[in-house]
């Protein structure tokens, strides 16, 4: 698959600490209806390893540091992603953005 296009989802984090586990929430919209062929996916680096990945309150995962997950069939036109992980409450914000995919062209 190719990379159409890259929203990044900087800043407006709402970090929240309860007893050992940390979460950063982020409200984000999404771009257009996807044509067929073409995919959504949330693709974060600089997080805390084993943080899981939650889309408008469905798990899509637990990533490492860095990950890449499909969001295509759950996002919505206005959506909610929380990334949250157990210990280091002061660890920094990764970086995440939303990654529009589409098939790869064919080669004639």
């Amino acid at each position: 698959m190719s990379e159409l296009h890259r929203i990044r989802l900087e800043g407006h984090w709402q970090r929240t600490a309860v007893e050992t586990r940390t979460a950063c929430i982020r409200s984000f919209g999404a771009p257009r209806t996807l044509p067929d062929g073409e995919s959504a996916w949330l693709e974060g680096a600089g997080w805390p390893e084993l943080a899981e990945v939650t889309v408008n309150g469905l798990s899509i995962g637990v990533a490492d540091s860095v990950f890449s997950f499909d969001a295509t069939a759950i996002l919505k036109p206005r959506n909610s992603v929380e990334i949250a992980w157990i210990g280091h409450p002061e660890a920094p914000v990764g970086s995440l953005a939303l990654v529009i995919r589409g098939a790869a062209p064919s080669v004639s």
